[in-house]
């Protein structure tokens, strides 16, 4: 039969075909996406420039939560140029056993001549070409619409563990944050002092620290001091006191300037249900001007996993020990069967 058609075909042919209706149970649309090459609407592109472009989308375009395409080619032109297009030269010296002079080259701290003039560094490193955005976006595109095709390739390149560190969990970032605002930390502390009121000499409630960690720097940018239970007016207050540049610190006796301000790009918060509220999400599209701006993105932390919060977490430790050090004696454990004598 197929020998008699007007276009003989091959006996081996017609059984590979009738395999494919088969397996796509005769769905047209979906057996001509199986016809497709493995590399259809993807550009050519050399492996030096696939792996830089795969080191910013694995370290930038997280999938709990992406940040905007836009956002993330933005960061690749920073890095690209701040690196005068100097990248690891993985096709010919591969990609294994070089993460220290990749974090290097993504730490835009370090000048790319310290690298250069580095007798040990500098053989393993090529320029490369940045790709046109137009590329970048399809080359995303093609990841989300084909995960599971994107996953695979991804784990060829880098292997399974690199996968499961940067697409399955989000952890590690203090270590892999490489911009200011890139990561923020909100946590609340109930402070152990005992207050009294100046007037009456009783005892008031114990106040609450909130406050916003960056992970790049270890900064402090934002805090807010209150009475009431952590609540989403904490978590304002703090965003506010963050978000604009710092007045008024003479009347602290701070003498240094407060450098440290801006909107988060990722606010992380613990998964309390005072923290669930749509007026922070509402704020979150307000301060992105209708898209003007790449939006803040509010993350929950997974419950019952303390290490991620454990930056901000062990600033409330230190912070702990230096009350009871310098305000011993209104400390509530020190002296739990006398009256405090801070004063408000």
């Amino acid at each position: 039969m197929c020998q008699s058609l007007p276009v003989p075909i091959a006996l081996s042919t017609y059984y590979n075909y009738r395999q494919l209706v088969k397996a796509h149970q005769s769905d047209r649309a979906r057996i001509a996406m199986a016809l497709h090459r493995s590399d259809y609407g993807k550009t050519p592109m050399d492996a030096n420039t696939l792996h830089f472009m795969d080191t910013i989308i694995q370290r930038f375009y997280r999938s709990n939560p992406p940040l905007r395409k836009e956002t993330v080619y933005h960061i690749a032109q920073q890095l690209w140029q701040h690196n005068r297009c100097w990248w690891l030269n993985v096709a010919e010296n591969g990609a294994e056993g070089f993460d220290v002079l990749v974090e290097q080259l993504l730490d835009v701290r370090q000048e790319i001549d310290e690298a250069l003039s580095d007798p040990a560094r500098q053989p393993y490193l090529v320029q490369i070409q940045l790709p046109s955005r137009s590329w970048f976006y399809n080359y995303v595109r093609w990841f989300d619409s084909q995960p599971g095709p994107g996953a695979e390739i991804y784990k060829v390149r880098h292997g399974q563990a690199a996968w499961e560190d940067n697409f399955r969990i989000f952890d590690r970032f203090a270590e892999t944050a490489t911009l200011p605002l890139q990561y923020v930390f909100a946590d609340h502390y109930k402070l152990d002092v005992l207050h009294v009121d100046d007037e009456y000499r009783e005892v008031l409630s114990r106040l609450w620290l909130t406050l916003l960690i960056d992970a790049y720097s270890r900064a402090v940018l934002g805090l807010f001091l209150g009475y009431e239970d952590p609540c989403i007016e904490s978590v304002q207050g703090a965003l506010h006191h963050a978000i604009w540049p710092e007045t008024g610190l003479d009347a602290f006796d701070i003498t240094q300037p407060w450098a440290c301000f801006g909107v988060p790009q990722r606010l992380f918060l613990d998964n309390a249900w005072a923290h669930h509220s749509h007026s922070l999400e509402d704020l979150a599209r307000a301060l992105a001007d209708n898209n003007r701006y790449t939006a803040m993105e509010v993350v929950f932390r997974p419950p019952y996993q303390a290490r991620y919060g454990g930056l901000v977490e062990r600033l409330f430790g230190n912070l702990a020990g230096q009350l009871r050090e310098r305000f011993a004696w209104c400390h509530s454990a020190t002296r739990p069967t006398r009256l405090a004598q801070c004063q408000v």
